[in-house]
């Protein structure tokens, strides 16, 4: 075919030029519209329009114009969309497969490869030797005999079977229509058989078939590598903005293979470098700089989500899962936009008071009568679910057909709050129009779906939104277009950059269709059938974007993750990858780079306010700890108020299991009191004791205000686990050597340090044969620190405080003379601890032994006495900290922070790079400021 430039193209009403792409095809309209602007500045008054389409929409417009006229019977069968012919291929499949081998196989997953395997018969003619068919493709044979039996059946086609019925009937009566006498082919890489065939009729019969001529090689090609795929977003960024400051109305795009997989990280670094004040909520749906041609798939909107998942509530009432119920509440497009706060302490509430698997009515009871803040301050959050418990009630187990579902969704969804009193933007209207329009397609779906239930509806509905893309209209025209490989090829720009090439992105691999035989796709060339198949296609595409701007950047990330990556093989003929251009070079990377950031200036954050007179802190003895870890942790987590919710679990999680050993302890020791009255009791009266104690403690727990009492067999189980670990517990205690009495268990005390109020509650205080008091705290896990004792950062502050200070003589009637950790676990059950001498109780040292001396020297604790002014002094220190409103990120080994609830807000990697860059030198990963001395 002979090659045509666009300014020779002359269009007319005998011209008609077929483009690969709808995107092609509105650029060249576009191009040719600036060309007659030009031409109007000159005095040109009259000129013809560009008749420019692609084939599928030139066929369409020949078909209606034919159906208006009487149209040939292979034209008169309706075409099927994708999801319908999907699931005719699903009906047909399991048919054949029947209702026993049916569940085995993932027939969504079959009827994708059928309606793939079909087309390539069709349109690209794989024809297998019969001799060579394997079971599986005799089987799909059979799917296929059966499917187009039900088209042929039922009237209905699929596109490519109508387009190719089309093109034949045209041929067989060209008089029929008038057919343009010169036909221009842009931006095509390679033409199915049936369609070469058809131009090679037309030319046969005088059509001069032409194509368009690609735009000669850019003037300059550059190749680089970057670390990853976030260095390289940022480079084409920063180059995408310096190419706009220097000319604004530059046309440029940027070009990747992979885009459905970078188009978030692009997009959000995009935004950060051309237009960073679009970060503020405010600007959600102002226009951007730039348009990214890929979608994201309709269901994804949280608007249609939102949607979604009242129908999920509204099909499975009795299945209401904790994640569900949480999603829900937050949800901005559910309830009243007024009670957004009230839903979300509801949701924080629901995550203790509700188990992890409930069901719409017990919802609907708790917020009626359990949350008393949210039936005061939330009326439209409880009537909406009462609404929607009564529309599940009324729908039960009904089957209807799609015609009957989807009249009654949207009204459904209204009435359960969607969207209430919300006053919707330009994408939010237009998301809302696409899901309307889905579940009106859904209504159309009868002869294919039959009756089924709410469930069913959904599923199907899901499905369709899930395959319907989803892209706001852009507004204006931005200079900067992100595209697809596919979308770019053919078009012009004034710069193009081509990212992440990499080896295994492009060429794409080889994807045969497993339905036919891979020998008869690589015989007949069908796409994705081989390697050489996908190269010269891969070879086709590469070689036109480098036509697709005088200037082009083509660059592939170094490494994944921890995988290294490798160029693509197409970049061997350009260049060899390299990193960033030497510091001498004028490239727009280094300049870029060198500028200064366009941020706001830094502000020192580690100074807080100090605590003023009056003013409450929570925290306990977690306050200083986390101080003593880290000062940020402690002010936003004790201070500001800032943790993370509730984590969900079946049963009871570790912290509420641990509370119920303390409350089983308590009320044991509460009856035994002493060492004597334990021996006296032996073992089965102390069974019977504390199998009286953890039933008391169940029950404690099943009545508090605001817990779901336990199922039954959740009771059993915990009850079994609690008498087995406090038994052993117990053979534990009755090991001592010496006598001992219980003085206090579960205590609260208000301490003051220095001026900072710490309310604490030590778990047991027993006086020993010599008249001292031992301090016990209970550790339910398997990780016991005691070598902070001897610090100046006490990071395990319980015990010493409550040997330094909780305690008054005149109370307990003898002085502190050790402290211990009793570590209540299977696998660990045991003491830890630090003691004036020796108790007698394992791996609780006393001061002057061996081991105590190796964490408490004699230089610095000669006596216990000394050990205690230490703690004082160190507690204190850390209280004034407190006090000042210190709140540095700081901390002596970043390992201490794996359980901060406040980590995010810490921003680690970011102090990590200015405590190295105030140090001029690198340093491992988890150099953070140390604490002073």
């Amino acid at each position: 075919m002979t090659p045509l430039s666009l300014d020779d193209l002359n269009p007319g009403p005998d011209t008609l030029v077929l483009c690969a792409t709808p995107r092609l095809a509105a650029a060249l309209r576009q191009r040719h519209a600036h060309q007659q602007a030009q031409q109007a500045q000159q005095g040109r008054t009259r000129w013809d329009a560009l008749d420019c389409r692609t084939l599928a929409q030139w066929l369409a417009a020949l078909r209606e114009d034919w159906l208006l006229r009487g149209a040939p019977a292979a034209l008169l069968r309706r075409p099927l969309t994708s999801f319908q012919e999907r699931t005719v291929w699903e009906t047909v499949i399991r048919q054949r497969l029947g209702a026993e081998a049916g569940p085995l196989f993932d027939i969504a997953a079959l009827a994708q490869s059928a309606q793939e395997a079909h087309e390539w018969q069709e349109v690209w003619q794989v024809h297998p030797d019969r001799a060579t068919l394997t079971e599986e493709h005799r089987q799909f044979q059979q799917w296929r005999n059966d499917f187009q039996a039900w088209c042929q059946q039922h009237g209905w086609t699929t596109p490519h079977e109508l387009d190719a019925a089309t093109m034949a009937a045209m041929l067989a009566d060209p008089a029929a229509m008038r057919l343009p006498a010169r036909l221009v082919l842009a931006g095509f890489h390679r033409q199915p058989p049936g369609v070469q065939a058809w131009l090679q009729a037309l030319q046969a019969r005088s059509h001069e078939v032409l194509t368009l001529a690609d735009e000669p090689r850019a003037d300059r090609i550059d190749v680089f590598s970057y670390p990853d795929a976030a260095a390289e977003c940022l480079a084409v960024a920063l180059w995408a903005q310096a190419r706009l400051d220097a000319d604004p109305q530059a046309e440029l795009a940027i070009v990747a293979p992979n885009l459905a997989d970078l188009r978030l990280p692009l997009q959000d670094t995009l935004e950060d470098v051309l237009a960073p004040g679009l970060l503020r909520a405010s600007q959600a749906e102002a226009a951007r700089p730039f348009n990214i041609s890929l979608g994201q798939p309709l269901a994804d909107h949280p608007l249609v989500g939102a949607a979604l998942a009242l129908l999920e509530v509204l099909a499975r009432p009795h299945t209401l899962t904790q994640t569900s119920l949480s999603a829900l509440l937050r949800h901005p497009y559910w309830s009243d936009p007024a009670e957004a706060a009230v839903r979300a302490q509801a949701e924080a509430l629901a995550r203790t008071a509700l188990p992890v698997s409930t069901d719409l009515q017990a919802l609907c009871r708790w917020l009626a009568d359990g949350a008393n803040a949210v039936r005061r301050q939330a009326p439209a959050l409880i009537g909406h679910a009462e609404a929607l418990h009564a529309l599940a009630t009324s729908v039960n187990d009904a089957r209807r057909l799609p015609s009957q579902w989807a009249p009654d969704l949207v009204p459904w969804l209204q009435q359960a709050g969607w969207l209430h009193k919300r006053k919707l933007g330009s994408h939010e209207f237009q998301a809302r129009q696409a899901f309307m329009e889905t579940v009106q397609a859904f209504g159309l779906l009868d002869p294919f779906l039959g009756s089924l239930s709410l469930s069913e509806a959904l599923r199907r509905l899901r499905q369709m939104c899930r395959e319907r893309i989803f892209q706001p209209e852009t507004e204006g025209q931005p200079r900067l277009q992100v595209l697809g490989l596919l979308e770019a090829s053919g078009q012009r720009f004034d710069a193009v950059w081509i990212m992440g090439l990499r080896a295994s992105v492009w060429p794409p691999a080889p994807r045969p269709n497993p339905l036919l035989p891979s020998e008869a796709q690589r015989k007949a060339g069908s796409p994705n059938a081989s390697a050489s198949v996908q190269q010269a296609f891969a070879q086709q595409v590469h070689q036109r974007l480098l036509r697709g701007a005088p200037e082009v950047v083509l660059s592939w990330p170094r490494a994944e993750g921890t995988a290294e990556c490798h160029p693509s093989p197409l970049l061997g003929s350009i260049g060899k990858g390299t990193a960033l251009p030497a510091p001498d070079s004028p490239h727009w990377t280094v300049q870029a780079l060198q500028e200064p950031p366009r941020l706001a200036p830094p502000i020192d954050d580690q100074q807080a306010p100090p605590l003023t007179p009056g003013e409450a802190v929570r925290g306990g003895t977690a306050l200083l700890k986390a101080q003593a870890i880290c000062p940020a942790w402690a002010y936003y987590r004790y201070r500001l108020g800032a943790g993370t919710l509730e984590d969900t679990a079946d049963g009871l999680d570790p912290r509420q299991r641990g509370t119920l050993v303390h409350a089983a302890l308590e009320r044991f020791w509460a009856e035994v009191r002493s060492a004597d009255r334990l021996h006296a009791l032996g073992d089965t009266g102390c069974r019977e004791v504390l199998e009286q104690a953890i039933v008391q403690a169940l029950d404690a727990r099943d009545t508090e205000a605001g817990q779901a009492p336990l199922p039954p067999r959740t009771r059993r189980l915990e009850q079994t686990r609690l008498t087995r670990l406090l038994s052993a517990w117990l053979a534990l205690e009755r090991q001592r050597k010496g006598a001992f009495d219980v003085v206090a268990t579960e205590e609260r005390q208000a301490l003051d340090l220095g001026g900072l109020p710490i309310r604490v509650q030590v778990d047991r205080i027993d006086r020993l044969e010599s008249g001292g008091l031992l301090m016990i705290d209970y550790k339910t896990g398997t990780r016991v620190d005691t070598q902070n004792w001897s610090t100046h950062r006490l990071t395990e502050p319980q015990l010493p405080l409550y040997a330094a200070l909780a305690t008054p003589e005149d109370r307990t009637g003898g002085a502190v003379v050790g402290v211990a950790f009793a570590q209540v676990h299977l696998k660990e059950t045991g003491w830890a601890g630090l003691a004036a001498q020796d108790l007698g109780l394992a791996r609780v040292h006393a001061l002057d032994s061996t081991q105590g001396r190796k964490r408490f020297e004699a230089a610095r604790f000669p006596d216990w006495s000394a050990v205690l002014v230490h703690w004082r002094v160190a507690l204190q220190a850390v209280a004034d900290e407190i006090l000042r409103g210190e709140a540095a990120v700081r901390c002596a080994d970043e390992r201490q922070l794996q359980y901060c609830d406040v980590r995010p807000l810490l921003r680690l990697s970011e102090r990590r790079a200015q405590w190295q860059a105030m140090n001029a030198q690198p340093a491992p990963d988890t150099a953070l400021p140390p604490h002073a001395p």
